[in-house]
This record gives C-alpha cells, structure tokens and sequence, in this order.
C-alpha cells in the first residue's frame, strides 16, 4: 500500500514544484515587461518633445538658453576627473578586499562603511563636498565653486560601486590562474598585476562605464560643488579646473528652476534628449565591451 502511495506523492511534489517554477518565471515576466515599459516610456517621451528642437548649433553655441557646448565639455572634462581618483582607490581597495584582507572586524567595518556610503544621498554628499572643496569647512573660501570640487565630490559619491564592481571582477577570475602563477614561481604581487588585474580588465572596464554613466546623470552634488553656471567664455580650457562648471544634468534643472522660458523649456527637452542619449551609450558600450574583452581573454 505504502509502495503505490509513494510514486504518487512524489509525482504531486513534482507537478506542486512545476507549477511554482511556472508562477515565478510568469512573475518574472510580468516584472521586466514593466520595468522594460517604463524605460520605453522615459525614452519615448523625452525624445518625442525634444529630439525636433536638436541642431548643430544646439551642440556648439555657447548661449545659455540655445546650446549646451559647455556644459557638454564640463560634463566629459569632469567625469576624466572624478574617475582617476575613483579607479585608482576603488581598485587598489578592491584588490585588498579579495587578495589580502581576512575575515574580521576590519573586513566588516570596512564593508560596513561602503554599504553605509553608498546609500547616503547624493545631497549629503554635495552639502559633504561644499565644506571640504569649495569652503573650509565653512570658515572660507578654499575652491570655490569648481570643476575640481565637483569632480572630487563625484568621486567619494561613486567609490563604493567602483569598489564592489572591481571587488566583483577580481572575484571571478578563476582561483586555477592564480595558483598557476604562484606554481610557475611568481610572488603574490607579481600574480596580482600580470596575472589577476589582466583577467579581470573585462569586469573592471564594465564597472568603470556603468559607474561612468552614474556620473554623468548626478545632479544635487554637484550644485552645491561644480555650481549652476560656468563662464561662456573660455569654457574650453583643461587648464581652468578652478572655474566653475555646470554639466549637463545641472544645466537641465537651472533652466526648469530659474528660467522657465520658452525658449528654456526647448533647450531644456532638448539637453535632456542628449543625456538620455550619453547614458543609454556609456551602458551600451560597456557591454559590448565586456563581450569583446571576456571573448579575447578567454581565447574564443
């Protein structure tokens, strides 16, 4: 009795099982339709009322209301220099994270750090970097409002996701390469940087364009850093880091907050349609790039 009971039981378990498998994956669906809807919708509209308000002139006047030349060479110029700072700490912790830190309380303060940053809002960290960069501690001036200020308060916003994507590509080179290199003689130092970071360039070069994209669509730090309004004159200069610079997505809250023209509103649908446009690119070229790297280091 028991025997012909068994095979039935386990036949329900395995249609019960099915069934829940079936549920989620519907769940599934349903969830990255909606979210796959929202970004079409965000896309659409934004390019359907500003995409007929695009011209070359749009991409190389200098006035406030009827290009954006400047802001798209503050946008580039700080995003160059947020990421020195970022790629070289982030990396450099990621590789003590993975290759040398043990399990304790440093390893947990330290992540606990990182989590902890990275959830702060991004105005916290701009009202963080005005007292740092642009004053002393508000007992003066230091920078000002800069470029620089800007750039270096993008870099403590962005840190923790640089830090666990890098953290994220050392982690999956296989530990095969590693005690390959240690077999063949090699230090630990010398398998971390002919060995371990060469593995890990597609997962690292990924994380650095995602995190990229991350800084091009700030905002609210960099109003109270890098400032509302550069000069339109001289903009075009590497030298100037000292000036003040509005980027793109700056550029598109001054005209919505303290000139609601319309001629403010067309520039302001218009720059928006070019952010959107550096955003999807900087994603989109990361992974095209992490195929073409994954493929060549792999030997496909």
């Amino acid at each position: 009795m028991n025997s012909k009971k068994a095979p039935k039981t386990a036949n329900q378990r395995h249609q019960r099982e099915l069934k829940r498998d079936q549920h989620h994956a519907v769940i599934h669906w349903l969830v990255t339709g909606f979210v796959l809807l929202v970004l079409l919708y965000i896309i659409g509209y934004t390019f359907a009322a500003g995409f007929k308000n695009l011209s070359l002139n749009f991409f190389i006047s200098s006035d406030f209301d009827r290009g954006i030349a400047p802001q798209l060479f503050n946008t580039f110029y700080i995003l160059i220099l947020s990421m020195i700072p970022m790629l070289l700490i982030g990396i450099s912790a990621a590789v003590y994270i993975v290759e040398y830190a043990k399990q304790g309380t440093m390893l947990k303060i330290l992540r606990f750090a990182t989590e902890t940053l990275s959830s702060v809002p991004s105005i916290i960290i701009g009202l963080l970097g005005f007292l740092l960069f642009v004053t002393n501690f508000g007992q003066g001036p230091r920078w000002e409002f800069s470029r620089l200020a800007g750039a270096l308060t993008l870099a403590i916003l962005n840190l923790p996701w640089m830090m666990r994507t890098a953290e994220d590509a050392l982690r999956a080179v296989p530990a095969s390469l590693r005690e390959a290199s240690y077999a063949l003689g090699a230090t630990k130092l010398q398998t971390i940087f002919r060995t371990v970071l060469p593995a890990a360039i597609p997962g690292l070069m990924t994380g650095a364009l995602i995190v990229s994209g991350r800084v091009i669509g700030e905002t609210a730090a960099l109003i109270y850093t890098s400032g509302v309004a550069g000069s339109s004159n001289g903009w075009f200069n590497f030298n100037l880091i000292h000036v003040p610079g509005d980027t793109l997505a700056v550029h598109i809250y001054t005209l919505f907050a303290d000139n609601p023209t319309p001629a403010a509103q067309q520039g302001q649908t218009a720059t928006a349609v070019v952010l959107i446009a550096l955003v999807l690119g900087v994603n989109l070229l990361g992974r095209f790039f992490e195929r073409r790297l994954t493929k060549r280091f792999s030997g496909e």
